[in-house]
């Protein structure tokens, strides 16, 4: 997700429609739009102050839980496409329910962090459902009414606008790596990426499940605006949202990923035979070590979007001279573009990050 600047106070709805709060994005192309969330989630708890980060399915808000002394968490409500709005009734309420499905994977994986014993990962506080007033906005078709539902298979879904999901976790405190890369040692990049491995090791490692079948995790979004760097200097690994869990060797579902930091294989995820798994990440780290050591800190998400390329051959020649052998040897395999050529696990490039770190 990108982070936001403090924004001014949220504004009451200009529709007049009661309870509903509209909040400005400040970044990018959609600088300006608002988004409108009601102001008493659940029976009024949560208390909104204002937009903290976005991202391409998510919007997190700062908000105070009125039930334990105005402490403040954070509040994820999806964010709809635009163009969603535009859709005939039949794809609309399909991509409604398929953006609600996604929010519970996310939901389902943060406790699944917390059973693992992962600290630094937001903690989830609570899970709930309430209304969404931007699902009140018109469609071609009319409105979706107060009850919407789909069929999927045989099955009768309800998609009730106020069965709106919204994820709460705990406050972290910490700024992204995007706002402080620049200004970072090789050094001190390394022992992020050393830190980054040992949360990927614990992320990817297969755990057994209730029913016996082995449980794991590719991040897929890893970027720096998806890492953040806390008072301590410790890494907190944030947005689950694009995380796909892997069963008995199988992805479940297709995840999304940032255009630059991921690598090639990506392109055919979903075609099940795809060579897709852990090793996604890795390259994605090396994506990250790219942007804060090649002159200029190039971001791989501009250069896709200037080459009309999601993933575009991140270019060595363009590192600092100054940077040591082994650093070098380090983004040159995670960097490979066939996943085979890459580092095997998360622990092997954290042992090879160790080594890059003997002689800086």
């Amino acid at each position: 997700m990108t982070r936001h600047s403090p924004t001014l106070p949220p504004s009451p709805s200009q529709d007049g429609e009661p309870d509903t709060l509209e909040f400005a994005l400040d970044r990018g192309q959609e600088s300006g739009r608002l988004i409108r969330v009601r102001s008493n989630l659940k029976g009024g708890r949560y208390q909104l102050i204002d937009v903290l980060a976005d991202g391409g399915m998510g919007v997190l808000f700062r908000a105070r839980d009125l039930r334990v002394g105005g402490n403040l968490v954070l509040i994820k409500a999806i964010k709809y496409d635009p163009g969603m709005f535009g859709y005939n009734r039949d794809r609309a309420l399909y991509h409604i329910y398929a953006m609600r499905q996604r929010f519970k994977r996310e939901k389902n994986i943060l406790i699944e962090m917390a059973r693992r014993g992962l600290n630094n990962v937001p903690t989830l506080n609570d899970f709930f459902y309430d209304d969404n007033p931007e699902l009140r906005r018109p469609f071609p078709f009319g409105g979706l009414g107060e009850e919407a539902s789909l069929t999927v298979g045989r099955s009768r879904l309800s998609l009730a606008i106020h069965e709106e999901p919204y994820i709460v976790m705990e406050r972290v405190f910490g700024r992204s790596l995007q706002e402080v890369l620049a200004h970072l040692s090789e050094a001190r990049l390394l022992e992020i990426a050393r830190a980054v491995c040992r949360l990927l090791e614990r992320v990817h490692t297969p755990r057994g499940r209730p029913d016996g079948k082995p449980l794991s995790f590719i991040f897929m979004d890893l970027k720096p605006d998806n890492l953040l760097i806390d008072r301590q200097g410790g890494v907190i690994l944030v947005d689950f949202g694009a995380a796909i869990p892997v069963v008995s060797g199988q992805r479940k579902g297709k995840g999304a990923f940032t255009p630059g930091f991921a690598p090639p294989e990506v392109r055919r995820i979903a075609h099940p035979s795809a060579t897709v798994d852990h090793r996604v990440d890795l390259y994605s780290l090396g994506a990250i070590l790219y942007q804060a050591l090649s002159i200029g800190h190039v971001n791989p998400m501009d250069l896709a979007s200037a080459l009309e390329d999601d993933f575009p051959v991140l270019d060595l020649t363009h590192l600092r001279t100054d940077l040591g052998p082994m650093t070098r040897q380090v983004l040159a395999r995670a960097l490979a573009r066939t996943p085979e050529e890459r580092y095997a696990t998360a622990a092997e490039m954290r042992q090879a990050i160790e080594l890059a770190l003997r002689e800086v």
